[in-house]
């Protein structure tokens, strides 16, 4: 039987409360207007025996959910298109789509997210990873001329 989203809230709070389950609040966005709840095992090792339980081609189908479920709700769909989230908003998104075999767009999400996170760090953090992007662009397009010349 398949329960409501109140019904999981209440069931991973009464979790949270038996000691089973951590619970964290974390802003998504940064207006930290978008807040996402996230639980997890206590005991890893828990955590760890329950996923690994779970046959690999259920695991890929509740990764794909998490991951279409997060791309609906904060990204209204299109994660391309929602620069004011936070780089682990992509970086957790970009899990979930590796974890279901969505590797390209894992690709792109782990890349969104560094850009994202090199620019709401300081100036100069920001500014080395943007200078490196640049470089390994420019060394690679030189790469691809002159091999094409030889």
């Amino acid at each position: 039987m398949k329960k409501t989203q109140k019904e999981m809230s209440e069931l991973m709070e009464d979790l949270c409360e038996l000691g089973y389950f951590s619970r964290e609040i974390e802003a998504v966005s940064e207006a930290k207007s978008d807040m996402i709840t996230t639980y997890s095992f206590k005991s890893a090792v828990i955590g760890r025996a329950v996923y690994t339980s779970m046959p690999p081609e259920l695991r890929k189908i509740h990764h794909s959910a998490v991951a279409a479920w997060f791309t609906t709700q904060f990204f209204g769909g299109d994660h391309l298109t929602a620069s004011e989230h936070s780089y682990q908003l992509y970086k957790m998104l970009a899990h979930h789509k590796s974890k279901s075999s969505d590797h390209a767009r894992a690709a792109e999400l782990y890349f969104f997210g560094a850009v994202r996170a090199a620019r709401t760090a300081s100036w100069e953090e920001g500014g080395c990873f943007e200078a490196g992007i640049n470089k390994r662009s420019k060394a690679h397009t030189h790469s691809n001329n002159h091999s094409l010349i030889h």
